[in-house]
C-alpha cells in the first residue's frame, strides 16, 4: 500500500496537555469513596499493555471539575516522566481527570484517534521520544513532546490502517493472554508451595511469636515519612506501595526524598535485613530488605519489622507472610472503603510460627531454589511478552517503511 503523505508536528494535529496532582492525603479525604463524578487516572492505573484501570476508588465530583484538566472520551494518554515515561500510553473510551505525570493528546479533525494511539506507539515515535528524553529520572517537557513528529495521511487511509492494525493486534492479543494466564498459574504454583512448606507442615517443635516479639533491641514495628516532599535526584530512594510488591521491588516510578526528610525518620532508615509490609493502600505487598537497600527509607504507607537475626531469618519471615493464609489475616483486619489500611497494633499482633534458625536457613534456601526456578520460567514468558509486544510495534512501522520513499 503505496500512500501519500507527510509528517506533522504532533502539535498540529492535537491538543496536548498534562493533567493535576493530588495530594494523597487530600485523595483519600476528599475524592474517596465518591459515587457522582468523573474518574481520576494516574500512572499506575494504565499498564504497559494500553489498558486503564479505571476502578481505582478515586473520583473528582461534578462541583469540583473546574478545577481539574478534563481529557475527553478516546483521549491518548502517555506518560512523561520515570521509568514508564513513553512507554505507558492507552486510549480511554470515557472521559477523565488525571495525574500531572501523564499528557493527554486529544486528535484534532485531521487525525482518528485510534491512528494516534497506534503512531505514539510505533518505533518511529518511540525513538524520538527516547532522544528527547532528560534528566536522571528521565522525562520528556511539553515542549519537547509538542515538536515530536507523527505521519499524516489522509482520513481514508488512516481509516484503512486502523482496521488492518485492529485486525493484527486482536491475533497476536489472544496469544498474550494465554502466555499471561501461564504467568499466573505459575505464581498460583508458588503461593501453594510455600503455603504447603510454611502452613500445613508445622512441627510441634515449632515457635510461635507476635511480630512486635521477633523484633531487634531498640527497634519497634512502624511506619515511615508521611510527606515525602518533590522528587529529588540523587537523594535518598523511598519506598511506596507501588514499590514493595509481593517478594520483590519494583524500582520503576522511584522516589528519591531529601536526605533531612529521611533523617526526620530515622526510625524507618533501613540497615537491611528489615521486612517490608504494605499497610495502606494497595495491600499484599512483603519483601526482605537486601543490603544493597541499606540507607534506603520507606513511606507512611509500608510498614518495617526489625527483625531480630539471632532468631529468625527476614526472609522466613517474608516467605511466612506471603502466604495465603497470612494474606487472609491481613486482609481480614483491613479498614476502610476506597482507601483501605491496616493498623499496626494489628499487625504487631500477627502470630508466626518458626523452626530453630537452622532449619529456617535450610527452609528459605529450598524456598529460595523454587523461587529462582518460578522467575526464570516468568522471564521465558515475559520475553515471549516482549517479543509479541515488538511485533505489534512493527505492524505500523511496516507501513512507514512501505512508503519510505515519503520519508
Amino acid at each position: 500500500m503505496s500512500v501519500d503523505f507527510k509528517f506533522v508536528k504532533l502539535s498540529l494535529v492535537s491538543k496536548i496537555y498534562s493533567g493535576n496532582s493530588i495530594n494523597e492525603k487530600v485523595k483519600a479525604e476528599k475524592y474517596s469513596s465518591i459515587s457522582d463524578g468523573v474518574e481520576y487516572i494516574s500512572t499506575k492505573d494504565i499498564s504497559f499493555d494500553s489498558t486503564i484501570s479505571y476502578d481505582n476508588g478515586v473520583k473528582i465530583p461534578f462541583s469540583d471539575i473546574s478545577n481539574f484538566k478534563l481529557a475527553p472520551k478516546e483521549s491518548v494518554f502517555i506518560c512523561a516522566e520515570g521509568g514508564s515515561a513513553g512507554r505507558k500510553i492507552a486510549i480511554s473510551d470515557r472521559d477523565l481527570c488525571f495525574v500531572n505525570k501523564l499528557f493527554a493528546v486529544v486528535a484534532n479533525e485531521q487525525l482518528i484517534p485510534k491512528f494516534l494511539f497506534y503512531a505514539l506507539k510505533s518505533s518511529f515515535f518511540q525513538e524520538q521520544f527516547i532522544s528527547a528524553m532528560t534528566g536522571i529520572i528521565g522525562g520528556v517537557s511539553m515542549m519537547k513532546f509538542k515538536e515530536l513528529l507523527i505521519p499524516l495521511p489522509s482520513i481514508e487511509i488512516q481509516k484503512e490502517i486502523v482496521k488492518k492494525l485492529d485486525t493484527a493486534y486482536e491475533s497476536v492479543d489472544a496469544t498474550i493472554n494465554l502466555i499471561n494466564l501461564n504467568i499466573e498459574n505459575t505464581d498460583c504454583l508458588f503461593k501453594a508451595y510455600i503455603s504447603e512448606i510454611l502452613t500445613k507442615n508445622i512441627d510441634s517443635n515449632w515457635s510461635t511469636k507476635k511480630l512486635e516479639e521477633i523484633c531487634t533491641s531498640g527497634r519497634g514495628i512502624t511506619y515511615g515519612v508521611i510527606k515525602l516532599g518533590e522528587h529529588i535526584d540523587n537523594g535518598v530512594p523511598c519506598l511506596r506501595t507501588s514499590n514493595v510488591r509481593w517478594l520483590r521491588i519494583e524500582h520503576a516510578d522511584m522516589k528519591s526524598i531529601s536526605s533531612e526528610i529521611s533523617m526526620d525518620y530515622s526510625r524507618t532508615i533501613l540497615h537491611g535485613n528489615e521486612v517490608l509490609v504494605n499497610v495502606r493502600g494497595t495491600l499484599g505487598g512483603v519483601f526482605a530488605v537486601d543490603k544493597f537497600m541499606k540507607g534506603w527509607n520507606i513511606s507512611r504507607e509500608v510498614a518495617m519489622i526489625p527483625v531480630n537475626t539471632d532468631f529468625i531469618n527476614p526472609k522466613f519471615v517474608a516467605y511466612y507472610i506471603a502466604t495465603n493464609s497470612s494474606q487472609r489475616w491481613l486482609t481480614s483486619v483491613k479498614k476502610g472503603a476506597a482507601y483501605v489500611g491496616i493498623n499496626l497494633e494489628d499487625l504487631r499482633q500477627f502470630s508466626i510460627s518458626f523452626p530453630s534458625l537452622h532449619e529456617q536457613n535450610l527452609i528459605v534456601d529450598k524456598l529460595s531454589d523454587f523461587e529462582i526456578k518460578i522467575k526464570n520460567l516468568e522471564e521465558k514468558y515475559i520475553e515471549k511478552l516482549s517479543h509479541l509486544q515488538m511485533l505489534k510495534q512493527s505492524f505500523f512501522d511496516d507501513f512507514l517503511s512501505e512508503n519510505k520513499s515519503y520519508l
